[in-house]
């Protein structure tokens, strides 16, 4: 069976390992990874991600994101018509952008950029997880057209140069990010992306596209380079597609001067075809084979082509090839330059100017550029010391009338140059991207929100669609104190603890009290203590409690897996049970960490990606799980026994976390996915979609702020989304019945299915739609009614109460008391 692997340091490092259950199979083949990988950000990023998708074993099935796709069209996920709850349309809170220190505004990560060759101004981008935007302004308006199409992880984007209302989007991103989702095939639009149609006939599942071409001379042909299998050709304007070529491929375009004749590149170095893409041989010399290799072409210049290529069998420097014979022969350019491409997997292109044979640009961490044919190399975004443009590059595009204009994508999102990198213009204001981990409000002025991301640190807004930066790094976990707003904390990757005690205008480290070296999570956990004050916990190998809101750590429980980190944690709202997680192992201490026992026998054998407590009670605790497949939200009693799931029937994807409404915890609980938001209002015998307004994207971390009624989801890849909580209509009590007997009614009914009912008030009179208040019963579900006329008869209504509504009235009942024939003489 086919896999679809998300990364390219799997396909590149990870040796093919058999799919299957046992927990015996590791993540051990990523970390055979070269030693320069393994340190780098991306790859800690991509492990952490990954991981926890695929684990116990090393691939996720490679139609498991398909057959969600069609999950999402067949089945029913919808609300009680019943329900007590009413929840507004989804709405974006931003960041629109966000704010990171020199680079300005950032959205973030977007892999492929397309200018539209006769709409002047008009600029398509595709975002890691965000989709398909268009601006018609050259950049200083953008406007969502994918937010509900069937994949929203973005590849490659092609216009048809005749037609430009035909767009192909290619969906699965190839950055090769642990968070690059695989595809679902090619979107396209014949009316300038205001509707998409799904192709995918022939195309493999969870593709991941790096480059889309339509063919000058036949607008029905349509080549894709595939980053993860290989070229596809269409000949039916992407209808149907047949594979030409297996092996990972980077690169590829027509000859600008021959369309019978394309040229591609990949692991195996360069490759050229004469008959249109139909076969494929290697081309050329001087260009050894490596990891990934990159190529472009001048195009008035056609003899003249870069390549580039990271990975190269003596290691992992990117290296600079130039051809000035169409390709036959290569020579290296450029060969005493740091290329800066140690994480050259993730962040790689070259491109070649289109007009003049001499310039071209390598883009890695930072964005080089040569005008010397490649003899010399200028660095030009300076993103690590103090410039203006973003790391991490992922694409550049040509203007197609003005090559002095280019425009770049990265991890900080897109920018634009009107003189080949001189100067930079920020096109990021009005984009909404960011890829967040975690996300939390203050408990007392829901406006105030945190949330650390992806490459661009922690973001925060005090209310405003456009955030600013906290302080930097990627992000993780964020925790305000549940009683005092001024004292918050956060992280930078791998448990980098950051504090603010002024509310976050000010931050810095707060690290006193770990033990040196000591490992921690990608996004390691910190909670507030549920009481509040300054006192919070903090999960790393081991865990730590601190009494001063960081200023100092006190190590209160060693070394609780071992050599292992702690992934999740979870602390009960008397702070009597503490829960710890390890992939999919729990522990629980009930003496404050000093001894510790384990509860997670019964699980399945999942990554466990959030633990939450039942707020009313310790001893029952709730776990989501990640991966494909299987159920995914569980719980249980004190000490584990008797693990059962409450998944009904939620969809089998990755569930990231769960939040239970604190003013109905027993029934009412939200859970994100990597396809949504779900909910259930019984108890997770059935869940619904919360999908209105929510672009299809994953959401990794839900905050449900009980001041402001307000939940908020944090996305990876469409920023942090909100909706309102509208009212809690109290609903009536179920089936009144009323009975009969001598001077005296027996009044009935079925309790509100309400949470938070103090009491039940009857109503009675003589006439049917009349009657007063005869009687409150608390929370009893029966009423005598006492003293009584016979032959009378009774009509009845009963309504529900809480602390601040009520319901309607059930409908009437009757009771006629009577003389019971017995007493007469």
């Amino acid at each position: 069976m086919k896999r679809l692997f998300l990364s390219t340091l799997v396909l590149v490092f990870l040796a093919s390992v058999q799919y299957g259950r046992s927990q015996d199979i590791s993540m051990k083949p990523l970390l055979e990874a070269p030693g320069e990988v393994r340190a780098s950000k991306a790859f800690q990023r991509e492990l952490w991600f990954y991981s926890q998708r695929a684990w116990p074993d090393d691939r996720i099935p490679a139609d498991a994101i398909e057959r969600v796709a069609e999950l999402r069209k067949t089945a029913s996920f919808q609300k009680p018509a019943s329900s007590p709850y009413s929840y507004s349309p989804w709405r974006s809170i931003g960041p629109s952008p966000g704010r990171y220190g020199t680079w300005g505004n950032i959205s973030s990560r977007i892999p492929a950029i397309a200018v539209d060759p006769n709409h002047p101004g008009r600029l398509y981008i595709g975002a890691a997880n965000g989709g398909v935007w268009r601006s018609d302004d050259d950049g200083a308006h953008w406007t969502p057209l994918t937010d509900h199409e069937v994949s929203t992880a973005m590849g490659a984007i092609a216009i048809d140069p005749d037609n430009s209302d035909v767009i192909y989007a290619a969906t699965g991103e190839a950055t090769y990010s642990g968070s690059s989702y695989g595809g679902m095939g090619i979107l396209k639009s014949t009316n300038g992306g205001q509707t998409w149609t799904w192709l995918r006939n022939g195309l493999p599942l969870g593709a991941v596209i790096s480059r889309i071409r339509i063919r000058p001379s036949n607008h029905d042909e349509i080549i894709t380079a595939h980053g993860n299998s290989g070229i596809y050709l269409s000949t039916d304007a992407g209808n149907s597609w047949r594979r030409m070529y297996g092996p990972r491929t980077d690169d590829i375009f027509y000859h600008p001067l021959d369309d019978n004749i394309l040229i591609a590149s990949g692991p195996g170095g360069i490759i050229r075809s004469t008959d249109a893409g139909r076969t494929w041989r290697k081309f050329g010399t001087g260009v050894p084979n490596a990891k990934r290799t990159h190529v472009d072409i001048c195009r008035r210049r056609p003899d003249v082509l870069y390549a580039s290529t990271y990975g190269e069998p003596k290691g992992a420097k990117v290296k600079v090839y130039k051809s000035n014979d169409g390709g036959m022969t290569w020579v290296q350019k450029g060969d005493s330059v740091n290329f800066k491409g140690n994480q050259a997997w993730y962040d790689f292109y070259v491109r070649a100017h289109p007009v003049d044979p001499d310039i071209a640009f390598v883009g890695t961490i930072e964005i080089f550029r040569t005008t010397d044919g490649g003899e010399t190399w200028q660095e030009l975004s300076r993103g690590y010391s103090g410039g203006p443009v973003h790391v991490d590059q992922h694409f550049l595009e040509f203007h197609p009338d003005n090559p002095s204009v280019i425009y770049v994508g990265n991890d900080g999102g897109i920018y634009a140059s009107s003189n080949l990198g001189e100067s930079w213009r920020n096109l990021n204001r009005g984009l909404t991207l960011t890829q967040f981990y975690r996300i939390a409000a203050d408990p007392q002025d829901p406006d105030h929100v945190l949330g650390g991301t992806q490459d661009n640190g922690t973001q925060q807004t005090f209310g405003d669609v456009v955030w600013g930066g906290a302080f930097g790094g990627d992000g993780g976990e964020v925790a305000f104190s549940k009683t005092d707003s001024k004292l918050i904390l956060g992280e930078t990757q791998n448990g980098g603890v950051m504090r603010s005690t002024d509310g976050g205008f000010s931050w810095k480290a707060a690290r006193s009290g770990f033990t040196k070296s000591e490992k921690a999570a990608w996004v390691a956990p910190i909670i507030p203590a549920p009481r509040g004050g300054s006192k919070f916990y903090h999960g790393r190998v081991s865990l730590y409690v601190t009494n001063n809101a960081g200023t100092l750590w006190k190590n209160v429980a060693d070394s609780v897996f071992g050599k292992n980190v702690i992934h999740e944690m979870a602390i009960s709202s008397d702070e009597k049970f503490w829960y710890v997680t390890n992939n999919r192992t729990v522990k629980l201490s009930v003496d404050e960490g000093r001894t510790w026992m384990l509860i997670s026998q019964g699980l399945p054998n999942r990554k466990i990606t959030s633990i939450y407590t039942h707020p009313d009670s310790g001893k029952v605790v709730f776990v989501t799980l990640s991966g494909f497949g299987g159920e995914k939200v569980w719980r249980t009693a004190y000490k584990g026994t008797g693990w059962f799931s409450v998944s009904g029937n939620l969809p089998q994807v990755p569930a990231n976390d769960i939040v239970l409404d604190p003013d109905d915890p027993d029934r009412h609980w939200y859970v994100a996915t990597d396809i949504g938001v779900f909910v259930t209002e019984n108890a997770g015998k059935t869940w619904a979609e919360l999908s209105t307004g929510l672009p299809n994207t994953v959401v990794l971390h839900l905050d449900y702020n009980r001041s402001g009624k307000l939940l908020r989801a944090g996305t990876h890849g469409r920023g942090v989304w909100e909706m309102a909580v509208l009212y809690r209509r109290v609903l009536p009590p179920g089936n009144p019945v009323a009975r009969a007997e001598a001077r005296r009614a027996i009044i009935s009914w079925d309790p509100s299915p309400t949470h938070g009912v103090v009491n039940y008030s009857v109503y009675r009179g003589t006439k049917t739609g009349l009657g007063r208040h005869v009687a409150n019963v608390g929370t009893n579900t029966a009423f005598i009614n006492n003293g009584l006329q016979n032959d009378v008869t009774y009509y009845y209504r009963i309504r529900a109460v809480t602390w601040d509504d009520s319901s309607e009235f059930t409908p009437e009942v009757s009771a006629t008391p009577y003389i019971w024939q017995g007493c007469l003489g």
